[in-house]
């Protein structure tokens, strides 16, 4: 089974609030917002593709910056 975790933050207005989510054994922990926000994103949680690439979609839209240059809003 893939696992992966990742480290990054929210912005909320002014604020930056800090995040952590880890997929394991086929499912989401940490951040509650988040979680939900990538189970809205996801159809099947167990595909972790698919998570990976809802992760990215949500960094485009500007909601989520992560530990990865692609993935940050600049």
């Amino acid at each position: 089974m893939f696992n992966f975790r990742l480290r990054g933050c929210f912005k909320n207005s002014d604020d930056i609030s800090p995040y952590e989510v880890l997929y394991k054994n086929g499912k989401l922990y940490g951040d509650r917002k988040l979680v939900q926000a990538l189970k809205a994103e996801v159809k099947d949680i167990s595909d972790a593709i698919a998570v990976i690439s809802a992760m990215r979609l949500l960094c485009t839209e500007g909601k989520i910056w992560g530990n990865y240059p692609e993935w940050r809003n600049t």
